[in-house]
């Protein structure tokens, strides 16, 4: 918040007493108001210092900031003036305060190995109250990552520009990436829902196909990450020779859109034989997936969709196969009007359209795929 009043002093030693900070502090003008966090773990005490005008608050912060050294600490406190001016500290609205629609979640990056959740928590609860916490380990090496979900708006704010390209972790040679996270549900799933007059912007994750089978996700981050900042990568192997894929997931529309552009047909990554194929994925959901309709039922609520109108139909056969926009099969017979999930069995498909065709069904389950078959071939385009 411009202006404030209260300034946050972190990096406190263990048991420091209110008469301590105030008569430090007092030096700065006057002091209307000391909170002393209680119950903090051992090296993570923050108090809230309140002066009479944001000017002596704003001497004060430049005054101490990394510099004043209290007795019993062998570092520096940090001080910056508080973004939530409430009585209680960053966690805390205060009186007639909204966070309802706001991003509260942060995305923590370049992690080092060996993190642990008690030390995020120890390192991020300075900031406000953390209610909830997802550590993704097993990445590549400083490759780790997390989300941190606050209380607040604000809190989640403050720790954002507290720390981001700034905080160190032990046993890690470069500062952490930290941003607001642009999917705000269970880890990450839910989009931050947008304020009045905010404009929705487009799609941040790109499909990569035709990967060769000594693809890595250390190689696809330092070749898509000079586009941008990426927030994530899932990579699928095990596939057909060269035949790998991966979802990469970038900070912004216009990221994605650069890598896009820059990258699609034109690529040829470090063992492979061709040009990678790379598109905006289709769901832009965790690793390409939205939930599936039930089947089954009939209506909006997840039976067999209505066919397609009939001017866009061929005329060759009867029965139709066509997919959901979620990518399960479905059939439709345009004779009798009749629509199923079953294969009829007057459909006689080739032996590879068959084969086609259940692969069409397992890959959509997996990444979001939208498959259009057409008898007696059948042909898929990935999303």
């Amino acid at each position: 918040m411009s202006g404030g009043r209260k300034c946050f002093v972190g990096s406190l030693p263990d048991g420091t007493q209110e008469s301590t900070l105030r008569a430090e502090f007092g030096r700065y003008g006057e002091v209307e108001d000391i909170f002393v966090k209680p119950g903090c773990e051992t090296g993570r005490q923050w108090a809230m210092v309140t002066f009479g005008t944001a000017a002596q608050a704003l001497s004060a912060k430049e005054g101490t900031d990394r510099i004043l050294k209290l007795p019993g600490n062998d570092k520096p406190v940090e001080v910056m003036i508080a973004r939530n001016q409430s009585k209680d500290g960053p966690g805390d609205r205060g009186p007639g305060g909204s966070n309802e629609g706001r991003p509260k979640k942060i995305f923590v990056g370049s992690l080092p190995d060996g993190i642990t959740e008690n030390t995020l928590r120890e390192e991020f609860s300075k900031y406000g109250q953390i209610t909830d916490l997802f550590l993704k380990t097993g990445c590549d090496s400083n490759k780790h990552w997390a989300f941190i979900t606050f209380s607040s708006t604000e809190a989640a704010e403050t720790a954002k520009t507290s720390t981001d390209r700034l905080l160190k972790f032990e046993g890690c040679d470069s500062t952490v990436e930290v941003m607001l996270a642009r999917n705000q549900g269970m880890n990450g799933r839910d989009p931050i829902k947008p304020g009045p007059g905010t404009t929705v912007e487009g799609p941040s994750k790109i499909f990569v196909g035709s990967l060769p089978d000594s693809i890595n996700e250390t190689v696809l981050r330092a070749e898509f990450s000079k586009y941008g900042q990426i927030l994530d990568v899932f990579l699928k192997t095990g596939c057909e020779s060269h035949k790998q894929w991966a979802f990469i997931v970038f900070a912004t529309n216009s990221q994605a859109q650069a890598a896009k552009d820059a990258t699609d047909r034109i690529l040829v990554v470090q063992g492979g034989t061709s040009t990678c194929e790379v598109m905006f994925a289709k769901f832009q959901g965790k690793n390409g997936q939205d939930p599936l309709p039930a089947r089954g039922s009939s209506g909006s609520s997840g039976g067999v969709p209505a066919p397609p109108p009939m001017s866009q139909m061929p005329q060759q056969y009867a029965w139709r196969v066509y997919q959901t926009p979620q990518g399960i099969p479905y059939y439709h017979n345009h004779a009798t009007g009749a629509t199923q999930w079953e294969c009829p069995m007057e459909l006689h498909y080739s032996a590879m359209a068959a084969q086609q065709a259940h692969a069409a069904h397992a890959q959509a389950s997996m990444y979001g795929a939208m498959y259009s078959m057409t008898p007696p071939t059948a042909m898929y385009r990935p999303y």
